[in-house]
């Protein structure tokens, strides 16, 4: 390889990936003491504290639906692909090893399957 040359990653990201994610990050975030002093959600009457300890309670692999009904929503589990904007596909995320400065594109099932007939 060159110094012009980049490796591609590819990798499979599904709601499961992106929770399992999450529960890492958190984990670091806690290990980091970084969830300790949250402002209240007024929307729910719970505290993010509250909400992220209910997160960590999961474990290492919670289950997506789970985590969406915790959060409220499904930010931290939702998969999207950047060709045809579908939200909630598995996708296939690429990326490359040396910019870290790099936003990592995603494709579809379907949309894969058009590139690959171009």
């Amino acid at each position: 390889m060159n110094k012009h040359q980049m490796d591609i990653i590819m990798k499979l990201i599904t709601r499961q990936y992106n929770a399992e994610q999450m529960a890492k990050a958190l984990k670091m975030a806690k290990a980091l003491k970084m969830v300790k002093n949250f402002k209240r959600l007024s929307r729910f009457n719970i505290s993010k504290k509250e909400r992220l300890d209910e997160l960590a309670a999961l474990g290492d692999k919670p289950c997506p639906d789970l985590v969406d009904k915790i959060w409220g929503n499904t930010k931290w589990t939702e998969t999207h692909c950047d060709e045809c904007r579908k939200i909630g596909a598995d996708v296939v995320e690429f990326d490359n090893d040396i910019d870290v400065d790099s936003i990592p594109f995603h494709l579809c099932k379907n949309c894969l399957g058009k590139a690959l007939k171009l």
